[in-house]
């Protein structure tokens, strides 16, 4: 733990993420360890204090209990349906199908919170192969799947092809929509405020001076 804190403030961004990825799968019960390895570290970098919300969240949000569908995946993202699935052309008869699925938003303490990112287009599955062309598409593919199922996802973010490997989660029963999934997302984000501001805001604010 007191290694990848300290990589949070290496100069190469690489190290800096691999070392926020490790620190990120830490359980809930450690979280009382890293408040005291904060206070035995300061000053903190601001490349160290910038990340240091988005781990705890989630790591506290994913120890986080809720009612479950436990025989259907979950990834944890919120998607941008006026961007997908097809485009217009200049006649009204003209349409094109756009493969890929944009992450508008993800739930905090979900797999595709951790390894996904705001703006990154999932266009698919490597194995098996399949492509998605709409919201649809990968919210069937999902959901035929069981959590723990690891998924091979086909992912271009800005601009570079890469393969993203996501363990998924358990469904939440509360999630069944979009409006019902942001509120479910809100309403756990207030909880995890509420945590920061009682345990870790503090701290962070003495580093900062």
């Amino acid at each position: 733990m007191a290694q990848s804190l300290s990589d949070l403030a290496s100069p190469d961004a690489a190290v800096r993420e691999a070392s926020q990825a490790q620190l990120m799968r830490l359980t809930r019960p450690d979280l009382q360890a890293l408040e005291g390895l904060l206070e035995r570290s300061r000053p903190l970098a601001p490349s160290q204090a910038a990340a240091l919300r988005q781990i705890v969240r989630e790591v506290y949000l994913a120890g986080e209990d809720y009612e479950k569908d436990a025989t259907k995946g979950f990834l944890g993202i919120l998607m941008d349906k006026s961007a997908l699935g097809t485009r217009d052309l200049q006649q009204p008869s003209d349409v094109v199908l756009v493969p890929g699925v944009v992450v508008e938003d993800r739930i905090p303490g979900f797999c595709a919170s951790r390894m996904l990112r705001d703006g990154d287009i999932i266009l698919g599955t490597s194995e098996p192969a399949q492509v998605f062309n709409s919201p649809s598409d990968l919210q069937f593919a999902i959901a035929g799947l069981e959590p723990g199922s690891v998924v091979r996802l086909q992912v271009l973010r800005q601009g570079q092809l890469m393969e993203v490997r996501v363990t998924l989660d358990s469904r939440p029963l509360e999630a069944d929509g979009i409006d019902s999934a942001e509120g479910f997302r809100d309403r756990r984000t207030k909880k995890f405020d509420e945590y920061w501001q009682a345990n870790f805001a503090n701290l962070l604010k003495q580093r900062l001076g």
